[in-house]
């Protein structure tokens, strides 16, 4: 039997091989988050856009019905 097959040796395994876990959770939530807020700013500004136009389309048809008025 090798020293790898000791149990402080296959503890030590068992931690590390939790702490990759704990850091791979941790890398997929953080990626997840910045995924969000990029989802998050995507539909901000789609909505902006939409926002500016239908002002520009507001002012479009008051101008129009100004226009006509006079």
């Amino acid at each position: 039997m090798g020293p790898e097959c000791t149990p402080a040796a296959r503890d030590n395994f068992e931690f590390h091989r939790t702490i990759n876990y704990i850091h791979l959770s941790y890398d997929n939530k953080q990626y997840a988050h910045s995924w969000n807020i990029k989802q998050y700013d995507h539909s901000w500004n789609i909505k902006q856009y939409y926002h500016s136009w239908n002002i520009k389309q507001y002012y479009h048809n008051w101008n129009i019905k100004q226009y006509y008025h006079s």
